[in-house]
């Protein structure tokens, strides 16, 4: 199952000498090792990079609000469990991000690749921005940026320790990490198969791959009459009106809440508020209100971010 596959190793792989590769190609065919090869194109498309980090943070919310409202234990941490089932979800509504193809190795979606690779990228700049500000702050309970990358980048590791080899050889993972990667990843796997049986209407099939089920067949369909109800708010302020003039439709959120609608398991209606009145860009979960808040300033942070991801990329093509 792909469902935590290089969401943070290809920021360094992408970027190192690894996918230095002359053809383009999403896949290599037959190399040393077979290690996969990608050309990140997308991840400099300033929009590219607002849209996929708006749409994460938000399932990352709608992932916390699922995990209240099925009663979901958790050891852990509540901010790794909703980072991991917003992963899952983000696999659950499209094509797989690895898929066997007759005769060749394994191809990739591109899109959620880099997709994801906006998203891991955004944690790293988070990252250096609070280390050049001297404002890391280690008492939040959000883990640190850093944190989320060498734990994800060890579940990456341990789906395809064969495959993806060149990430504890080239060093972004510690070869006393990497031992217990492949561990790792099998109880996440487990835990999210275990997570989408009691908050779907989807099974994983042979391949480990999200499967809807017809949920007129679901005997429990009638326990779950809620939807996510998604309101944009009018924006006030005429860097907000840019924001959502220029974001909005490619956003698409409609359309993803319709698909998290086809098959999640919800009791009551949770309301979305896309929301001007915010002090700084942020989006949260209010348990207390049952709804879910999204700040119209975060697309403005993510736009400001998306501008630091060239030199970030000259800065690990620097690395030794």
């Amino acid at each position: 199952m792909p469902v935590l596959i290089i969401i943070l190793l290809f920021p360094l792989m992408a970027w190192a000498q690894t996918l230095n590769s002359d053809t383009g190609s999403s896949s290599n065919e037959g190399g040393a090792n077979n290690e996969l090869r990608f050309q990140p194109e997308l991840l400099l498309d300033e929009d590219f990079y607002v849209v996929s980090n708006l749409r994460f943070t938000l399932l990352h919310e709608i992932a916390h609000a699922v995990i209240d409202e099925h009663s979901v234990p958790v050891l852990g941490g509540q901010e790794q469990a909703a980072d991991q089932v917003a992963i899952m979800l983000l696999l659950m509504l499209g094509e797989p991000l690895m898929a066997l193809e007759k005769g060749r190795s394994e191809r990739i979606n591109r899109e959620l690749l880099e997709a994801l690779l906006a998203i891991s990228s955004e944690w790293y700049i988070e990252w250096q921005q609070a280390i050049d500000a001297n404002n890391v702050v280690y008492w939040d309970e959000h883990p640190l940026p850093i944190q989320r990358f060498y734990d994800v980048t060890c579940l990456a590791y341990g789906s395809q320790p064969d495959l993806l080899e060149i990430v504890r050889r080239d060093h972004w993972l510690p070869v006393e990490r990497a031992w217990g990667c492949g561990v790792s990843f099998a109880k996440s796997r487990d835990a999210l198969v275990w997570l989408a049986s009691r908050v779907s209407y989807a099974r994983f099939d042979e391949h480990w791959r999200l499967k809807e089920v017809d949920r007129q067949q679901a005997h429990d369909a009638a326990k779950f009459p809620g939807h996510l109800e998604l309101h944009w708010q009018p924006a006030l302020s005429q860097t907000d009106k840019e924001l959502v003039t220029r974001f909005k439709s490619k956003l698409q959120l409609e359309h993803l809440i319709d698909d998290l609608n086809r098959v999640l398991k919800l009791p009551r209606d949770i309301p979305i508020h896309m929301e001007p009145l915010c002090n700084e860009g942020n989006a949260w979960w209010n348990s207390e209100q049952e709804s879910i808040v999204v700040c119209y300033k975060l697309l403005g942070d993510f736009l400001h971010n998306a501008r630091s991801v060239p030199d970030m990329i000259k800065r690990f093509e620097g690395m030794p």
